[in-house]
């Protein structure tokens, strides 16, 4: 869900378009993490061996669709360090993701291979040099497309010790709930209010049979239910974050529970579940109005496809979007049960 504008990437090809930057020599290994398709990545990919690093569903099937290697897990995909002969970074909003995608990058080149690291000005651009600098590399810079790019090459004089913590960092933890999450799932250290509230909102002992967590998380809903209702059969949590789908796993696991659970790393907008009993969603939330309006809206629908009928859909959104109008295209029954702190609750039944 997490789309990402175009300006990093072109800004990052840009430095291979123009000539600032050349491959190395012959037929190199390139590692890019958290990488888009794009034009740039084709014609890069015509003169390398290019494997990629990408959390999210939607962007990871456009690239294996494109015929791309694409791992979502935390290992540099294949080899030991100092495999690759060139490792390109789409930074993060995040600051302690985009650390580690750097610490990433910089451990599994070869000495001498090529860092190149892009993102926007007003996304982490500006402070890029010195980031790379806190690992003991200097770099040069260009700024172009509203973007910064960096770029050096590994010398052998890098802070090992920084890169490792920068990574061990964004590693799954626990947190102070108990809960199994990390850095750059939403709300990744915290209970968020609106996911409060609804758990608040959620019937004890009344939810029963087969139902699904859309947009799970690192799973406080689904553990929420789970320990509320025994009369749950089987949960399905989806999300299309394959670290927080990792983490709702080990968060769920150990729970007293006869239900099923299933875990699936997919877009919940097209989950392809069928005659559930029940759906709780946390849909995403961006800053855009109307983007938020749409997002929660494939979520509806989707929940409405998914749901028996009689079925439930338990929603929480942010209360200045407009979704009243789009549950009662989808249900013949709507209700808001809750309201609090700019966050409403609604209970919908098919």
């Amino acid at each position: 869900m997490g789309a990402m504008t175009s300006e990093p990437l072109k800004a990052l090809f840009y430095t291979f378009e123009s000539g600032l930057l050349a491959l190395p020599a012959g037929t190199p290994r390139l590692i890019f993490l958290n990488g888009r398709l794009c034009s740039g990545l084709s014609a890069l990919a015509e003169q390398s061996a290019v494997e990629i690093l990408q959390y999210d569903y939607e962007e990871a099937s456009a690239l294996q669709a494109a015929g791309y290697r694409v791992s979502s897990d935390d290992a540099p995909l294949t080899g030991p360090a100092g495999f690759f002969d060139g490792a390109l970074v789409c930074a993060s909003r995040h600051h302690q993701e985009s650390l580690f995608y750097m610490a990433t990058a910089l451990s599994v080149l070869k000495p001498g291979g090529l860092f190149v690291c892009a993102a926007a000005n007003d996304a982490g651009g500006r402070r890029l040099k010195k980031d790379a600098a806190f690992f003991g590399s200097s770099c040069a810079e260009i700024s172009k497309y509203h973007a910064r790019v960096i770029w050096a090459t590994r010398g052998e004089s890098l802070e090992n010790q920084k890169i490792e913590e920068a990574r061990r960092t964004v590693a799954p933890q626990k947190t102070e709930d108990g809960f199994t999450s990390r850095p750059g799932i939403f709300s990744w250290n915290r209970i968020d209010e609106g996911s409060a509230l609804l758990a608040e909102s959620l019937p004890s002992q009344t939810l029963a049979g087969r139902g699904a967590d859309f947009g799970c998380g690192y799973g406080f809903l689904g553990h929420h239910v789970l320990s509320h209702n025994p009369d749950i059969s089987a949960l399905t949590c989806i999300d299309a974050d394959a670290r927080a789908v990792a983490c709702c796993r080990a968060s769920l696991e150990g729970l007293p529970v006869t239900a099923k659970t299933d875990y699936i790393w997919k877009d919940a907008r097209d989950s392809g579940l069928h005659d559930l009993d029940f759906v709780i969603t946390n849909p995403p939330f961006h800053r855009d109005k109307e983007e938020s309006v749409r997002l929660g809206a494939s979520f509806i629908e989707s929940a409405s496809r998914a749901l028996r009928a009689g079925g439930s859909l338990w929603l929480v959104a942010n209360a200045h979007l407009p979704y009243e109008k789009i549950l009662f295209m989808h249900f013949p029954e709507c209700q808001k049960v809750a309201e609090r702190r700019g966050y409403k609750v609604y209970h919908a039944r098919k």
